[in-house]
Formats: C-alpha cells, structure tokens, sequence
C-alpha cells in the first residue's frame, strides 16, 4: 500500500528526498573502546570512523562515502545496493572504493562535512578532505557504478576515426558526441564535466577534419545520435557564449526521451528527471485498438511543444494505473486527455470531442497562454 501511495503521488513531484535529522535529535554515545586505524568491511563496504578516516583517504584515490543514520529508512533501503555496488567494482579491479559513516555516533566526521540529512554521499579524491564531491547520481547499484565508473577514467570515448565513430553511434540507441576542433578549450571541458556527471549516456569526443566532414559539421557542435524519432538532433556552439553546463544538460535530457513516453516502471525516472514544466497525459485502455489508434495524432502533436510539454500515455489497465487515483479517475474512464502544470500540479482535462493533433495542440497552447481556467 505504500508503494501504491508513493506511485500515486508521482505527479505531485517527486519530492521524496533524505529524512532529515531533527535538531532535538542527539546522538547515542559511543560505546567506551579504543578505535585504532585498521580498515574493516561489511559486506566490502569499509566501516569508517574518525580514527581510520584519514588512512582511508590516504590508502584509496577514490572513495565514495555515505553518511547514514541507524533509524533511517532511506539509509536502510540503500544498504544493499550500496554493498552490491561495492562488491561489483571490486570485481572489476577498479580503484574505487566505498565506505559508510555512522554519522550517528561518529559526530565529529558527521559536523566536519556538515550532514543534516540522510543519507549523504560524498566523493573524496586523492585523498583532499576539504573539498568533497557531493553525489549526484541515482541511489541504486547500477546508478552507484555508473557514477564511479565515469570518475575513473575519461567521461568521454575519443573517437579518431569514422569507423570507430560509426560503431560507437551504431551500437548503441543514445549516443552523445562532441565534435571540437580543440579538445583541451573551454567548450570541451564544459562538455566533458556534463559527460562526468550524465552517467546514465555514453559519451564520445571527436577532433579530426574527416569525423567533422563525415558529419556535416563545420563547427564545434554536440550531436545526440538516437535510434528513434529524428535520430538526430544538433547543438551547434554559440561563439559568443559557448557552452553552458546547465543548458547542455537540460538540452540533453529533453532531446533523449521519446517525443512521447510510456509510464512504465523503467521510464518514470526519466520522466521527473528531465524536468519538463508540463506534461500532457493520454490515458488509454492498451487493450482497444481504437484507443490505440488515438497515439497517432498525440505523436503528431508532441513535436511542437518539445521541451516545455512531454507527452506521456497511460495504460489504465496495466502499470499507470495506479496513478489514477490522484487524476480522480477510473479506467473506465479512458480515453482522456490531461495537461499537468507541474508547479502547482494543476489539472486541466482536454473536451473529449476529438483526439485529432489539430485539436491537441489548439488545447494545449490555450492553456499555456492562460486562456483556459
């Protein structure tokens, strides 16, 4: 029932973040023993505290830690995958590492980094103490490695010739590509910080005249090569301003969902993660094949508000269903169209007297320019 509740309140913005610590909250005391500097695992994750936590800095070039509390759900739900990403980079031999805090009853480390919620993860390299990375990826084992991989080596494939450019592209349904005629300028640093922290992307950097003629391009531009819609969409630098992490990014989660996506298990994460304002809802029984055949004009539609409304179908009789509920709706209730201003959660329900893309696009342009109450 609770996964329902949380499932349900999907589009009232996934706000579901770390517990965080009341201030009338104190620590347990620690127990009476002498610390000494030796590193322990559990479960290959290494046990820290503030005797053996400048060792560990010192021993590990990369070290991702996380500060948790005992009585934290969060932290609890994490464990797993935190020792399941632990175990996976070991196997691979790589020079990250893992470790957890008690922040609870290590209090001096916990105010040191300044904690106040849990869990927080932190990315200490080289072993600098004062200067740590603050976690930005997903809180999953796939998500863990992903994130540490990147930080490990170079966060963009360099791509010398066409052949390897071509499999690169080839080989995989998103594949983002930077082409600079000067890899060590600004613009390609820009990019590759966006390459280091986009983890769940490949990325590839090219510099060479043929990749250049091979691709159409004349300038420094970053083209996203996709295996759907338009496969290919291109973001030319301006010269004046160059790159922008932020806007890079952004640019990037927009272009690399579907014109329009199904709310599934897989997808909804990508969904709220791109951060789109509105999100126009098609609510279909993908038992129908009249129902069905309504996605045609939804996916005409989709192109024109591309990165201010996502599209986004609903099986009322499969995994969205959920949802609905909160939409005040039942399946029987399908088909029905909604746009949801994800400010405020705002519901406006489209007159179901035509699905037509003509009609989908009048609406929604309605409502953006506040004509419809």
């Amino acid at each position: 029932l609770v996964w329902l509740l949380v499932l349900s309140l999907s589009w009232l913005g996934p706000a579901l973040g770390s517990e965080e610590k009341e201030a009338e909250v104190v620590a347990e005391e620690e127990e009476d023993k002498v610390l000494s500097d030796e590193l322990e695992e559990e479960d290959g994750v290494l046990v820290l505290h503030e005797h053996n936590f400048a060792r560990a800095l010192s021993e590990h070039q990369l070290l991702l830690v996380e500060f948790y509390a005992p009585w934290c759900g969060h932290c609890q739900q994490l464990a797993p995958a935190f020792a399941q990403a632990a175990t996976t980079l070991r196997n691979e031999s790589s020079p990250a590492w893992l470790g957890k805090v008690d922040a609870m009853a290590q209090t001096a480390l916990a105010s040191e980094f300044g904690i106040t919620s849990y869990p927080t993860l932190k990315l200490f390299r080289d072993g600098n103490r004062t200067h740590p990375l603050a976690y930005t990826g997903r809180m999953d084992a796939e998500g863990i490695v992903r994130w540490m991989q990147r930080r490990v080596g170079p966060s963009a494939m360099l791509l010398q010739d066409t052949d390897t450019a071509a499999t690169f592209i080839t080989s995989q349904d998103l594949a983002v590509v930077g082409f600079f005629k000067d890899l060590g300028g600004e613009a390609a640093q820009v990019f590759y910080e966006v390459a280091s922290e986009m983890v769940d992307l490949p990325f590839g950097v090219a510099q060479e005249a043929e990749l250049f003629q091979e691709y159409g391009l004349l300038t420094d531009t970053v083209c996203l090569f996709k295996k759907f819609d338009e496969r290919r969409t291109d973001f030319p630098m301006d010269k004046a301003q160059g790159l922008d992490v932020a806007k890079l990014t952004h640019q990037l989660r927009v272009h690399s969902l579907k014109l329009v996506m199904e709310f599934t298990n897989e997808t909804t994460n990508e969904i709220f993660n791109a951060k789109i304002p509105h999100h126009m809802i098609l609510f279909l029984n993908k038992s129908s094949s009249a129902q069905l055949a309504l996605q045609d004009g939804f996916q005409a539609a989709a192109g024109t508000f591309r990165g201010e409304v996502l599209f986004v179908v609903v099986d009322v009789t499969g995994y969205g269903a959920e949802v609905l509920p909160f939409f005040g709706m039942t399946p029987a209730d399908a088909p029905t169209l909604c746009l949801v201003k994800m400010e405020n959660n705002r519901k406006y329900r489209m007159d179901q007297d035509s699905f037509s893309d003509v009609a989908i696009r009048t609406f929604i342009q309605a409502v953006l320019d506040g004509k419809v109450k």
